[in-house]
């Protein structure tokens, strides 16, 4: 089973216009082959924060399955406009726009998903403790551009101390550090195979997400990928 979590930071004072699009969309994933279940819970602390959670057979029945259907444009187009991190994209206008406004959103499905069995949340862990973890991803994917963004920096935005922090990734089998650096590879990949950006040199993509290093963030990228950044571009865009 794979369990997968989203957070979706929706615009300001547009929450229940959200969750009247949700309605639609829900409708859309739970039709598609491999979907066990689906909840979307709103924040308790930060309701303009929700999070998703689609519980799929097989990683494949999410990644080639619903990922790769038509269902998709449709899933991305109810969704997008509500979304603070895609406000600038749903003003695009072309034929291509529902394609774009699904991979954003799909996109922000795959920055927390997860195998393990299938389960709402780790044994012990509490909806205080889960809304908690809501709002640190959010502000992490916020913030992955600043290059000073730590344990540290987390923790005070979050109001708890560091060992809080790393006991609530821990609960995940995971580390602060581990998520951040995996996030920022993460956007870097996609930046590096959009067509859109090849004019962008690969140490910008990397400075842009917070690895001003270029010789750093060539290392870690190959590690993850096995191959440099500009050799990844050639293939992504080959």
């Amino acid at each position: 089973m794979v369990l997968e979590h989203a957070i979706f930071p929706v615009k300001p004072g547009q929450a229940k216009e959200f969750e009247a699009a949700w309605v639609k969309a829900r409708a859309v994933i739970i039709a598609a082959k491999g979907c066990k279940s689906v909840e979307m819970r709103q924040g308790i602390e930060s309701p303009d924060n929700f999070m998703l959670l689609v519980e799929w057979e097989t990683l494949e029945e999410h990644m080639q399955g619903f990922r790769q259907s038509p269902a998709i444009k449709e899933f991305g187009a109810l969704l997008a406009p509500f979304l603070v991190e895609l406000g600038r994209q749903t003003t695009k206008e072309g034929p291509a726009r529902s394609i774009r406004l699904a991979d954003a959103v799909l996109d922000m499905l795959e920055a927390a998903l997860c195998e393990q069995l299938a389960c709402d949340r780790p044994e012990g862990r509490s909806r205080v403790q889960s809304d908690l973890m809501l709002r640190t991803f959010a502000f992490i994917e916020q913030n992955l551009g600043d290059p000073g963004l730590d344990g540290m920096a987390i923790a005070a935005a979050q109001h708890i101390s560091i060992r809080q922090l790393q006991r609530l990734f821990e609960s995940d089998g995971r580390t602060v550090t581990e998520w951040i650096r995996n996030r920022r590879i993460e956007h870097c990949r996609k930046d590096l195979a959009n067509a859109e950006l090849v004019g962008i040199p690969v140490s910008a993509i990397g400075a842009r997400w917070g690895l001003v290093n270029a010789a750093h963030f060539s290392r870690l990228f190959k590690a993850a990928h096995g191959l440099s950044p500009r050799e990844y571009r050639v293939w992504a865009l080959s």
